[in-house]
């Protein structure tokens, strides 16, 4: 019986491992998504200050924002229960 419970351990141990990996390239991935993100936000709201408005383009940037942190907490919670199914 211990065998049993000792490779249950091991295996747990490597879906640990494996649920880190995939949280680590999730990170990454937005990381560089998230950086052409800004970048539009910054190119295309400062055009919109200049040609359509400072209030327009303020809600660009909020709309823009929130978008991202609620990517960023989707794309973490789907892994965390991807984990969880595993």
């Amino acid at each position: 019986m211990a065998d049993a419970g000792e490779a249950e351990a091991d295996s747990y141990q490597k879906l640990r491992q494996i649920y880190r990996d995939i949280q680590a390239g999730a990170k990454a991935f937005l990381a560089a998504e998230y950086r052409m993100c800004l970048a539009f936000l910054a190119v295309f709201g400062v055009a919109m200050i200049f040609f359509i408005g400072t209030l327009t383009a303020f809600s660009f940037f909020v709309g823009g924002i929130t978008s991202m942190v609620s990517g960023y907490i989707g794309m973490m919670i789907a892994v965390f229960t991807n984990a969880r199914c595993t």
